[in-house]
């Protein structure tokens, strides 16, 4: 089980991304999800640079598309998505990420929800399989609600990517069978999972939708069932802390991972 944090932490952030890298394993921890989600600001020789950064402190570069791409978009603005997803995927490369991570899209107007769900399966057909990953969300407006995911990724190639905050804010998270049954429905649907990229997060549920994220410690979903199943199924898994405590949550995380598995000395991972 790696662990990492969705951009660099507040602390570290006058260093600079490359450097940032070096602090993030100083930390102990394992993962870097570069964030783009307000825009493709960065350059190709900036994302070689953080690749071998990483690269070179042994940290897991992942990359974060924007938020404002709609895969379920049904005009003209769906070339417009493409294009930028286009660029961001040629960033991950150049940065030898390990995924691609995106929001599949939204509802708007009157659109069907079936329709978007069918326009988004059909845009995102045409990209690589082997670099996209496809993230629950946790809006009642959004397109990626996990049984949504499971079509896209079973329709397209792509790759499943569980935010278990969202996933909680639409349907809750409770017992260690919950995280365990979203395992057992993945591999059911899209068979044997060689490594799942996920994020972590407490989180504020209003109205039946995520709110905002919250820290780790007193609120839910509660990270040790996710951390139970994955010790007992040994899945190969990356977790990428999203609270407003980045580092902190995702050493927080890391600890009680490695108290659980001290406690269960048949697993070696």
């Amino acid at each position: 089980m790696k662990f990492g944090v969705a951009g660099i932490p507040l602390d570290f952030k006058k260093h600079g991304t490359i450097r940032g890298i070096k602090s993030i394993k100083d930390l102990g921890l394992d993962a870097l999800e570069y964030p783009m989600g307000h825009g493709i600001r960065l350059k190709p020789e900036t994302a070689h640079r953080i690749g071998a950064s990483g690269r070179e402190y042994g940290v897991e570069i992942s990359l974060h598309a924007p938020y404002y791409l709609n895969f379920a978009a049904g005009d003209e603005s769906i070339m417009k998505w493409s294009r930028a997803l286009h660029q961001t995927v040629e960033l991950a490369e150049c940065m030898n990420a390990s995924i691609t991570v995106i929001h599949p899209g939204w509802i708007s107007g009157n659109d069907d929800r079936s329709v978007c769900l069918k326009r988004t399966i059909e845009n995102l057909g045409e990209f690589s399989s082997e670099t996209i990953g496809i993230e629950t969300m946790g809006k009642l407006s959004a397109i990626g609600h996990f049984s949504e995911v499971l079509d896209i990724c079973a329709a397209t190639g792509h790759h499943p990517v569980m935010d278990f905050a969202h996933i909680h804010s639409l349907h809750p998270l409770q017992t260690k069978n919950d995280f365990s049954s979203l395992f057992d429905r993945i591999e059911s649907v899209l068979g044997h999972q060689n490594h799942f990229h996920t994020h972590f997060t407490g989180v504020e549920v209003k109205n039946g939708e995520e709110k905002k994220h919250l820290p780790i410690r007193g609120n839910e979903p509660d990270f040790t069932y996710l951390a139970e199943t994955c010790i007992e199924s040994g899945y190969n898994i990356t977790v990428i802390c999203e609270s407003p405590e980045l580092d902190r949550d995702a050493l927080e995380m890391k600890k009680i991972y490695s108290s659980l598995l001290a406690d269960s000395p048949e697993r070696s991972q």
